[in-house]
């Protein structure tokens, strides 16, 4: 067997080396086995045929998230027609498009000539600004002599080179433009020109490397903060706008904008936000996210806006936000920015245009060649902004003399960083980062909001794939099927032959899975007993995608996957997060005895890991190993570690950091093994001993968070084997009963409402009564049903201020609402009305409504197919809206409601508030596994489910209790009505 032992030294007890040297020696016998779970039978090189491509899983998850956000969106186009429409288009993609841009402010910007170089045609005046305190800009001024007074004048903004305009390339296209008349105002980019953001002193050359290499470096950092670099890119044009505005030269009433690639990429966004820019021309970018996403995939930080999908924008969106200033589309057949894309994005754009009355003034052209600059494109873009910058004159293509490099030079050195040690991109993401105090009850919000995190997908099937056995242990090969069918994960289940699962411990390495039976950590919790399960997240080991390249790849990095999923609101972190929920599926059904789970997770696992087990139970025991301690001091190291960066929440530092994240554990469940307080330390060694310690105690926490579920509504006891009351079981309309009933003690007497159908004759489901001195003997109301009109079952009633209110399921399972005076008559109200956030209606059915009311605020608690429960509220009764659009409490981890939740009953007491709900832990839901459980929350919105859930089993659910004046009594409605009495009950 291979052995991957990553640079770690191991810390033994005395004997202990001797033992695990012994131990590893025997290994397994199939040392050379391939590790791949999709290998057919004992092949080294087939592979199941359909999971060939697994390892591009991560991207395919990225692009489809991306893909449904983008359907949504050209829905949402397709609605507008008028003027008045894309009018108001324009107002709502300015008020969410560029957050980051708020926290600009336009300050002094000490602009300055260093240099004048005179022609015979032109001049060329060297400039040095600052777009923000100590950020300097170097840009060149090509002012012709034979011009307008004043003259219109166009910022030339190049493309990905390390000689920004200064390539003859883009020199060529500047100076035609200036013999045609123009002033052009040629701007060094960010991490190109004179201005690397990671300069050597000694080489004069970057660190880090190329152009995108510098964008992505400093943009993957920015991000953390909630940030896009394109951010710093749009605001060095606005400023640049704002030098022009000094000059007497220029008019302008005429500004034009192009530059080809990066170039085009800035003169799209920079025209769209600035309304100067009359005339643009972007050159080899423009595509739409959905072609560019199929194809080449994100690029570089530059190029990816903050949340640009999530926030309903695409390419197309640019010449919105422009209409009805003129603008042109310069591409080329075969460039790799998809020309299907600039075809897609030109026609929707037209329809904007056409709406202003001038669809002339969005114009594209096309050339066949590859990513360039060609001859019919560059006479195009002349003769566009001769047109529309009214200079009208010969658009050929002329040959020019261009300048040597360092003729021009801003700065003495031809870098800002070697000749002014002015600010970076990494200064002032340092100086523009605010935290934000969250508070406590928000805090698992952000936590699963920013990174995105949305916990649906189920596992559909564990797939057995083989084994590979020996002498010490054996792993089990499987790979999990959801039902999204969107990958497979590869799973190990590593443990000693022959042994049964007493524990499970879920491994988890930046590595996969594939390093686990070579650790040397491993046979230490073979021997305590562990059973370990451990899997390939997304991006690691098999679902690793070797080929995947990008101008995001930093340090052998692939920030293109963090750059990607950002645009839709998602994050790495969060992907990994859902992986880790599926692989927790299938741990809850191969622990099939309730036994301990604990976690080990190594390295930069943990940020991913933590955002899984602070949304969800806590395990019992967690270790986190070398694991960083600040993310915020990725932010204040200038050359910091990439693949720590990796693995961070884009946006999170403003809200919660990794400390904050471990709040949220119960104290005592974890402990950090050798943590780094800096992303740039070594990884110590592991002592074995003192995490297999810290494994064997016993959980106090556990304990300590029971303390939270007084035992007065937890610890029940059967009052006896037969249901109190049940259907008749004769040829009656309630033969039988099913789902909820309700129960109230009132003046003395216990009043029960139930569902009552004869299935012999029937299918409707109606409204029962009866009535109970004991709460033990029970009386039918001679008058029965009580309510015929329509369809009542799963109900739940409350006598608040002199009138009954019964919320119920109806047919189909649709939630409505009855009243009445005495409990006995009711009245109809109809249908609950229930919006989302948005205040979109939300379709049903939805059902088990439960409900609180408080401060004139009354609380709903619903399900829908019994797949989470969910919180509205209401001021009125008639329309009820939600707290969130996501389940307040979830399915899951655990065994006992991994399939089905639903709300029974909310009470109040000392101060908390005590959820009694139904789960079922298998699926298919089976009778036997319906059960009671009970949750706890300070505000009605964040839920902590009782550690030792479920209180009722065996098939008995839908719980509620009743005070009878001393104590409380359980009663669990379905099957039958059963009770449960305190165990203290004599």
């Amino acid at each position: 067997m291979r052995s991957h032992i990553n640079n770690i030294t191991l810390r033994l007890p005395r004997g202990m080396a001797f033992f695990l040297f012994a131990l590893l020696s025997l290994t397994v016998t199939a040392q050379n086995s391939d590790y791949s779970v999709f290998q057919v039978s004992d092949s080294k090189t087939r592979k199941w045929i359909l999971y060939q491509d697994n390892d591009q899983w991560l991207y395919r998850t990225i692009a489809g998230d991306a893909f449904a956000l983008l359907k949504d969106r050209e829905a949402r186009i397709s609605g507008l027609k008028t003027k008045e429409d894309w009018e108001n288009y324009q107002k709502e993609l300015r008020a969410r498009f560029y957050p980051g841009m708020a926290k600009f402010k336009k300050t002094p910007l000490n602009a300055r000539i260093t240099g004048t170089i005179k022609k015979d045609t032109y001049r060329v005046e060297k400039v040095l600004f600052e777009s923000h305190p100590g950020f300097y800009v170097t840009a060149c001024l090509f002012i012709p002599k034979k011009r307008q007074k004043p003259a219109p004048a166009i910022i030339y903004l190049s493309g990905h080179t390390s000689l920004a305009f200064r390539d003859p390339t883009y020199q060529h296209i500047i100076l035609n433009l200036v013999d045609k008349g123009f002033i052009v105002f040629a701007v060094d980019p960010i991490g190109q020109g004179e201005r690397l953001q990671y300069v050597d002193e000694k080489t004069n050359k970057s660190k880090i490397g190329g152009p995108t290499t510098e964008h992505s470096y400093a943009g993957a950092q920015t991000l953390l903060t909630g940030t896009s670099l394109s951010d710093y890119f749009v605001w060095d044009g606005v400023r640049a706008i704002d030098y022009l505005a000094t000059r007497k030269e220029v008019d302008m009433q005429r500004i034009g904008m192009t530059g080809r690639s990066g170039g085009g990429t800035q003169t799209a966004m920079i025209s769209a936000y600035d309304g100067r820019v009359y005339a643009a021309a972007p050159e080899c970018y423009i595509t739409n996210f959905k072609r560019l996403l199929q194809s080449i995939g994100p690029q570089d930080a530059e190029q990816n806006p903050w949340h640009a999908i999530a926030l309903g924008f695409d390419h197309p969106d640019y010449f919105h936000l422009r209409a009805p200033k003129p603008s042109l589309i310069i591409t080329t057949t075969i460039d790799f920015f998809s020309q299907q894309g600039a075809r897609e994005t030109c026609a929707e754009a037209k329809r904007s245009y056409a709406a202003f009355g001038v669809p002339e003034n969005l114009r594209k052209v096309e050339d066949f060649g590859i990513h360039t600059s060609t001859q019919k494109n560059r006479e195009s873009m002349y003769a566009f902004f001769q047109k529309y910058l009214s200079v009208p004159g010969d658009s050929t293509d002329r040959e020019v003399e261009t300048f040597a490099p360092e003729e021009l030079w801003v700065t003495k050195t031809g870098q800002v960083g070697t000749s002014l040690q002015g600010k970076t991109v990494f200064d002032l993401n340092q100086e523009y980062f605010k935290k934000e105090e969250v508070p406590e009850a928000d805090l698992r919000d952000k936590v699963k909001d920013i990174p995105g995190v949305t916990f649906d997908r189920h596992l559909t099937s564990a797939v057995f794939s083989g084994k590979i056995p020996g002498d010490t242990f054996e792993i089990d090969k499987y790979f999990l099927e959801n039902d999204r069918d969107a990958f497979a994960l590869p799973v190990f289940v590593v443990k000693a032959p022959q042994a049964k699962v007493k524990k499970i411990l879920v491994w988890l390495n930046p590595g996969g899975k594939e390093k686990i039976p070579g650790s040397r950590l491993l046979p230490g919790f073979l021997r305590a007993g562990y059973t370990i399960v451990t899997a390939d997240l997304p991006g690691t080991g098999e679902l690793r995608d070797p080929n995947f390249r990008g101008d995001g790849y930093v340090k052998n990095v692939p920030f293109n996957y963090t750059f990607g999923a950002q645009l839709s609101g998602k994050s790495l972190p969060g992907i990994l997060a859902e992986a880790t929920d599926l692989l927790m599926q299938f741990v809850a059904r191969k622990n099939t005895e309730n036994v301990e789970v604990d976690a080990f997770v190594e390295k930069e696992m943990a940020s991913p890991f933590l955002h899984y087990a602070t949304l969800r139970d806590p395990f019992l025991k967690i270790v986190l190993a070398a694991s960083l301690t600040s993310y915020e001091s990725l932010i204040h190291e200038k050359y910091y570690d990439p693949l720590q960066a990796y693995y961070v929440a884009p946006g999170s530092l403003p809200f919660y950091d990794f400390k904050d994240l471990l709040s949220l554990l119960p104290e005592g469940s974890y402990k950090l093994v050798n943590p780094l307080s800096s992303g740039k330390e070594d990884v110590k060694g592991y002592d074995v001993a003192e995490i297999l310690d810290f494994l064997k105690k016993p959980a106090s926490w556990k304990k300590e968070m029971a303390a939270r579920f007084p035992a007065e509504l937890t610890r029940f006891k059967p009052y006896g084997r037969e249901p109190l009351f049940n259907g008749t079981g004769s040829a009656t309309w309630d033969k039988m009963i099913r789902e909820r009933g309700f129960i109230l003690k009132e003046d003395g007497i216990y009043k029960l409402w139930y569902s009552g159908y004869n299935p012999d004759s029937t299918d409707e489901i109606h409204l029962g009564y009866a009535t109970s001195k004991d709460g033990i003997h029970w009386t039918r109301y001679p008058g029965n049903p009580i309510y015929k009109k329509g369809w009542v079952e799963d109900m739940y009633v409350m006598h608040h201020n002199d009138t009954y209110y019964m919320f119920a399921e109806g047919f189909h399972d649709v939630a409505h609402m009855l009243v009445s005076r005495d409990g006995i008559h009711w009245e109809e109200k109809g249908s609950l009305d229930i919006r989302t956030t948005r205040n979109e209606k939300l379709p049903g059915p939805y059902g088990t409504p439960t409900v609180w009311v408080e401060n004139g605020t009354w609380y709903l608690f619903y399900e829908r197919n019994d797949l989470g429960i969910w919180l509205a509220t209401s001021t009125d009764l008639k329309q009820w809206k939600n707290v969130s659009d996501d389940p307040v409490i979830a399915m899951g981890p655990d065994a006992f409601d991994r399939y089905a939740v639903a709300m029974d009953q909310v009470i109040k007491y000392k101060g908390r508030y005590y959820g009694y709900y139904h789960a079922n832990d298998h699926n298919p839901w089976s009778r036997k596994g319906w059960n009671s459980c009970i949750a706890m929350s300070d505000d009605l919105v964040h839920w902590t489910k009782y550690p030792f859930n479920p209180l009722m089993g065996d098939g008995k659910d839908s719980p509620v209790v009743v005070w009878d004046g001393t104590q409380y009594r359980l009663y669990t409605m379905h099957p039958g009505v059963y009770l449960f009495l305190p165990e203290e009950f004599k």
